[in-house]
């Protein structure tokens, strides 16, 4: 009788155990859909106590600590710029935490090459990654990629990111749990200086308090299959389009997001949607698309005018409700809501609440960020 009683309290506190681990955030802060990520610390259904903490003061450790196959918090003992030498860093294996805020001095910033994830249960913050390197044929020049077939549980945050020739940002193929958030994403090089791409087929993407500045367009942009929350955004200076969606079934929350032009910019769009029968980007008719509480161009303020003011429908007539048709949502969309739910401000105050707070910001903001926030405010 004992011993099953014994059983039955160890089973009893296995459960609860697991669902609290559920519940927890990755760190203090952590919201959407990719904020129960454990990283280094496992998943509820392979929970680890004790990973290895891993010490790197190079680009050639780094990748060694990456490639790693044991749970694995890496931490930098060395400030400064790692140069990768025109070659990617790659995860390949699960469970790990990137902490670049660990970084001494000034902090850390990698140039030469992008940072690609393959790998579930990640976890990375506090990296300043400054590619640098011109699009050539058949290489992609992003600065972070997510890009592996059912990849889950993936958080991106409070990272500075810029000077890619493809995608700043990118997740791509059939992923799960994605959250990116906090972090700086600007000054795109050339022609293809784009932003963030939430890919064919990425479910459950949290997409929150990022500013992106200096862009062509992908403020981000979202293709089929995809779904998800954009909220909390600050977008400066785009080229054409600044949030867009193109191809297949979509649904998406877009909110209080703030979206700021140049004087010179007035004709250019903040959210662009592919009208059904336009063309090859057309979106489906069952798709839907939930807009609150936006600002920027044809809405000054989030209680003025009406929330489509803001979204133009590509060959579907114009900016505004009356175009909308099949594809305005009167409440949000998500079926499943995040377990941790994002924090969520006005428009007008989340673009002072992200500039303070954005991008690499431990130990302190290098002379990069600073300018781009300037340019923002100014």
């Amino acid at each position: 009788m004992k011993k099953l009683r014994n059983i039955l309290l160890f089973l009893m506190y296995t459960l609860i155990s697991i669902d609290v681990l559920i519940a927890l955030p990755a760190f203090p802060g952590a919201g959407g859909y990719g904020a129960n990520t454990r990283g280094a610390y496992g998943s509820p259904d392979h929970p680890i106590s004790k990973p290895l903490i891993l010490k790197v003061d190079s680009a050639s450790s780094f990748k060694s600590a990456l490639g790693n196959s044991n749970p694995r918090i890496i931490i930098f003992t060395k400030g400064g710029t790692y140069d990768l030498g025109g070659s990617d860093a790659k995860i390949y294996n699960p469970y790990i935490t990137i902490a670049g805020q660990t970084a001494p001095g000034g902090g850390v910033c990698f140039k030469n090459g992008a940072l690609r994830v393959d790998a579930n249960n990640v976890i990375i913050r506090g990296l300043r990654w400054r590619t640098g390197m011109p699009r050539s044929t058949g290489s992609n020049r992003d600065c972070i990629g997510i890009e592996g077939d059912d990849l889950k549980d993936i958080i991106i945050d409070h990272n500075s990111l810029s000077w890619a020739s493809d995608e700043i940002a990118v997740s791509w193929d059939y992923e799960d749990r994605i959250t990116w958030s906090w972090n700086i994403i600007s000054e795109g090089i050339g022609t293809h200086g784009y932003g963030l791409l939430a890919g064919t087929y990425v479910k459950n993407s949290s997409i929150h308090h990022n500013l992106f500045a200096h862009l062509v367009m992908r403020m981000p942009e979202c293709n089929n299959g995809t779904n998800g929350e954009i909220i909390n955004n600050v977008m400066y200076h785009w080229e054409g389009k600044a949030t867009d969606f193109i191809t297949g079934t979509q649904y998406w929350d877009v909110k209080k997001n703030y979206y700021k032009q140049k004087v010179e910019e007035s004709d250019h769009k903040a959210i662009k949607i592919y009208w059904p029968g336009y063309n090859q980007y057309i979106i489906n008719t069952n798709s839907r698309f939930f807009i609150e509480g936006n600002v920027g161009p044809n809405r000054p303020s989030s209680s003025s005018g009406g929330e489509w003011d803001m979204v133009y429908l590509e060959d579907g007539g114009g900016s505004g409700s009356q175009y909308a048709g099949p594809l305005r949502a009167n409440t949000s969309v998500l079926t499943a809501p995040p377990v941790v739910r994002v924090t969520e401000h006005k428009a007008e105050d989340a673009y002072n609440v992200v500039l303070e707070k954005v991008g690499a910001t431990a130990p302190l903001r290098d002379s990069v960020d600073l300018e781009v926030i300037n340019d923002v405010i100014n």
